[in-house]
């Protein structure tokens, strides 16, 4: 091509693209050249330079796969400049970031080939507003993490068969549709807030975890079947930061809830309903019945591990378990409960072994204690088996120690309204009812 300062045209001999671009290294895109290649790849890098090198289409139909950057791989389609094309395998080298519309300009249509990420190292896709992006059909073979970034919300996002993470924030989630389609798949929440789990049952599936922001967060259930649903739309749960909250709406909440899954959360608000929860060690330290009719059941074992909030209305807590005592010990702590109307004791089984000064140990009725689990200024009511009256000691502001086997005292009754010194300069009732 040297020989002439014209325009060339010529037929040239087939060959791959890497070996056009070296032997026509001097031609132009005025040049009328006829290039046909051969071998079945070639990288869109050599694909792009040879196009420069004639006015001619190139004729590309001997190719299986090609591989380039996204931006690459648009040109080369869109060009319009190759005969040939459609059916190859398409290899995309990005890492860094890259746009779902860009993407789906190659996805929709421009082969029926394979399609597969293959950078190396770690690729974000970000969509826009109302954007869809569906990679069901492309393999994830990136060396790093890919994730994909709902940055308007209003998406239909389905993901590679294999691993990756989608971020999004509270308030996109109620406008997504999107399916993590095998993998091991992460939906991130970039933000905290309210969210409802309603708009994770409905809106995301195919995840194997959930992870929620750093920052305060609570997810709202209308009732026990939306608490069903939502943990069982993940393997596991985690919100590692913050104050965090699950919260009952109006259905009330029974039975024992599993939150084997779910991890680091620090509240769980029941109904405003007549509660029946049972908890067995795995919930929230901080439990609030809020407005009904609630009950609590709880092994002794564990009330060091709550605190629990009866709320508004009439509100009882059973224990069951057992206690056994040397010396005389405060049964309980002021902690534990509040707002509470009733202890139930009837499921326990206490055990008062013998003290040092020739009687029984007994377990002590604090007033201060029982201050703060009633709170509200009415008679708690504290239920105990007649077996195990004589095992409980209380100072009576009137008559002095009451129960136990200790010299001078008299014997709990039942039915009996007794006041305490509560600590605080005043006094708190503490009535017995014997079953």
């Amino acid at each position: 091509l040297n020989a002439t300062s014209g325009n060339v045209t010529a037929t040239v001999s087939s060959d791959t693209a890497a070996n056009l671009n070296s032997n026509l290294s001097n031609a132009t895109a005025t040049d009328a050249l006829t290039l046909t290649l051969s071998g079945t790849s070639a990288t869109a890098t050599d694909l792009l330079a040879l196009d420069l090198k004639t006015s001619q289409t190139i004729d590309a139909s001997s190719l299986s796969s090609i591989s380039g950057t996204l931006t690459q791989l648009n040109s080369l389609y869109n060009s319009g400049d190759f005969s040939g094309l459609g059916d190859e395998n398409l290899s995309i080298t990005n890492t860094g970031t890259i746009t779902s519309d860009d993407l789906n300009d190659l996805l929709l249509g421009e082969t029926s080939g394979t399609i597969s990420l293959d950078g190396a190292g770690s690729l974000t896709i970000t969509l826009g507003n109302a954007d869809n992006l569906d990679l069901s059909g492309v393999t994830n073979n990136v060396s790093g993490t890919l994730t994909l970034v709902d940055s308007s919300g209003g998406n239909t996002i389905v993901g590679t068969s294999g691993d990756e993470t989608v971020q999004t924030s509270v308030s996109n989630l109620s406008g997504d549709n999107i399916n993590g389609n095998g993998g091991t798949d992460t939906l991130t929440f970039t933000n905290s807030g309210t969210i409802d789990a309603d708009n994770i049952i409905d809106g995301v599936t195919g995840f194997d975890r959930l992870n929620l922001s750093g920052g305060d967060d609570t997810i709202t259930m209308d009732d026990m079947t939306d608490f069903n649903n939502f943990i069982t739309e993940f393997n596991n749960i985690v919100d590692a930061e913050g104050n965090d909250t699950i919260a009952f709406g109006n259905s009330a909440v029974t039975g024992d809830l599993d939150f084997s899954l779910l991890s680091e959360f620090e509240n769980l608000d029941l109904s405003s309903g007549n509660d029946n929860i049972t908890l067995s060690g795995d919930e929230p330290t901080n439990i609030d019945g809020l407005g009904g009719a609630d009950n609590f059941t709880l092994d002794f074992s564990n009330i060091g591990n709550f605190s629990i909030d009866g709320g508004s209305d009439s509100d009882e807590v059973n224990l069951t378990g057992s206690s056994t005592i040397s010396s005389d010990t405060v049964f309980g702590s002021s902690a534990d409960f509040t707002n509470m109307e009733t202890i139930d004791l009837t499921g326990m089984s206490f055990t008062n072994n013998a003290s040092g000064d020739g009687t029984n140990a007994e377990f002590l009725l604090d007033g201060s204690m029982i201050e703060a689990w009633d709170n509200d200024s009415t008679s708690l009511v504290l239920k105990l088996n007649s077996a195990d009256a004589s095992k409980f000691e209380l100072t009576d502001v009137d008559d002095g120690k009451i129960g136990g086997d200790d010299v001078g005292t008299t014997a709990i009754v039942d039915g009996h309204t007794y006041t305490l010194d509560n600590g605080a300069g005043s006094t708190v009732d503490l009535t017995i009812d014997l079953v």
